[in-house]
């Protein structure tokens, strides 16, 4: 499983399990009317709350439609919003556990790691048993790099439900054992059908199966499928524009990528300039890069898209490549992952430092070594 893979599975686990409860992820077409009907809701729950400064139910329903109209508009004022009204829920609240795994999420979505992680504990101490609370400190300590402590949260969720089955795949591809996650996802799918889970959540869990196919017929195969249930379902289009990509049909990339194009996913504009590159269009290309580098741009951002910062600053040669190192040990510093590591071995390659790599690596075996002790005979990539 390569390491842009396991990335992007991990980056849709927060997506994944709220669409496997069934809550709808826009396509697309839908996504002008869902920020509308987001906007319309948060209106309503503004003028209760302006209304009743005690109204907790009120600001617990905010925090989720912000973290929703984020998640669509990646408007940092709205993620700012949630985290202000999950933190003053929380000083009144009679249900403290649930109000912190609702404030790691909400600092989970920002990248803000080992913030989210505390904010998790803070839920389990509370009540150790609520399965909110466990599976929110299971995402935060995957997600910075804990994994002996990710792999004994897992432990007491329901086995069956799909929301432990899309935190066994985060889990699977963490460790690398590609095989596992595929298998799990498709249980998933199976699970979804037989319940007769809305369009939506079935058309999430096949692109799912997409993302982690070996083969690109297989994976064309489900990205297609979804979009028979969902026409217009974005992360197909996307799965079906990176295959394009790969196999240097870069029309049919061009196209597809520029109908799901977004400042919320810059990593877009560097694929679509990859295709207006392979068409001969470099001054286009040279634009999209542009645009990545402006969205990007910032503190925030580079919490957010720092793999995809330090593969465009190694991509640019010589120039970019003191650039990719300091923001690759800042990832380090922000989540010691399998990954953040192995990005920094990357960047002292390529800057000719064997040793730093050398060290970078002792770091992986380390981490391999503990995620072996969590759980016998894990691999991990």
């Amino acid at each position: 499983m390569s390491s842009p893979r396991i990335r992007a599975r991990l980056r849709h686990l927060v997506a994944a399990i709220v669409a496997a409860a069934g809550c709808a992820v826009p396509s697309p077409e839908q996504a002008g009317p869902a920020v509308e009907r987001i906007s319309a809701g948060i209106a309503f729950y503004e003028a209760r709350a302006s209304n009743d400064p005690v109204d907790r139910t009120a600001r617990r329903q905010l925090v989720g439609r912000y973290g929703e109209r984020f998640a669509l508009a990646a408007d940092f004022g709205d993620i700012a919003r949630a985290e202000a009204l999950a933190r003053e829920v929380i000083v009144t609240s009679l249900d403290r556990s649930r109000d912190w795994s609702r404030l790691s999420s909400v600092l989970l979505m920002q990248h803000r790691f080992a913030e989210a992680l505390a904010a998790a504990d803070s839920a389990r101490r509370h009540d150790p048993a609520d399965r909110d609370a466990i599976g929110s400190y299971f995402d935060a300590a995957l997600a910075i790099g804990h994994y002996p402590d990710a792999y004994s949260a897992l432990q007491p969720l329901p086995p069956h439900a799909v929301s432990t089955l899309a935190r066994r795949v985060g889990w699977y591809l963490a460790v690398g054992n590609a095989t596992a996650a595929a298998g799990t996802q498709r249980a998933i799918c199976t699970t979804l059908e037989q319940s007769a889970a809305g369009a939506v959540s079935r058309a999430w869990c096949l692109t799912e199966v997409g993302r982690l196919a070996d083969e690109p017929t297989e994976a064309s195969a489900a990205f297609e499928a979804a979009l028979r249930i969902q026409p217009g379902y974005r992360g197909a289009i996307e799965g079906l524009a990176s295959l394009a990509l790969a196999a240097g049909r870069w029309e049919h990339a061009t196209r597809l990528y520029r109908s799901i194009l977004s400042a919320a996913h810059p990593d877009l504009y560097r694929r679509l300039a990859a295709a207006e590159r392979g068409l001969g269009n470099h001054d286009r290309a040279e634009k999209l890069e542009a645009e990545f580098r402006r969205v990007v741009a910032g503190d925030a951002q580079e919490a957010l898209q720092g793999p995809e910062i330090i593969r465009a600053s190694l991509a640019k040669g010589a120039a970019g490549r003191e650039a990719a190192l300091t923001v690759a040990l800042r990832e380090v510093e922000r989540r010691p992952t399998l990954e953040s590591w192995t990005l920094l071995v990357e960047v002292h390659r390529a800057l000719g430092d064997e040793s730093a790599a050398q060290q970078a690596e002792q770091e992986l075996h380390a981490i391999r070594a503990t995620i072996s002790q969590a759980r016998p005979g894990a691999p991990a990539r």
